[in-house]
């Protein structure tokens, strides 16, 4: 499921980077220029927030062990 959200939240980003491109350069090349960025930026964050969450359950799962619970 978390997948699926990031995915549409890339797309949803990209859609409106292309739209303020296109209305600030008017041209195709700046909106998908533009789009590239923002997929790339949201691929980097997507990519951060998964090893984040990896390392915290790791974290979690060691102090329980640690705590016998």
């Amino acid at each position: 499921m978390k997948a699926r959200d990031q995915i549409i939240n890339t797309v949803i980003s990209m859609v409106i980077c292309a739209a303020l491109a296109y209305w600030a350069y008017g041209t195709i090349p700046h909106m998908v220029l533009f789009s590239f960025v923002i997929f790339v930026v949201m691929g980097v964050n997507n990519s951060i927030n998964q090893a984040m969450h990896q390392f915290r359950a790791s974290i979690e799962s060691k102090l329980m062990n640690h705590l016998d619970v």
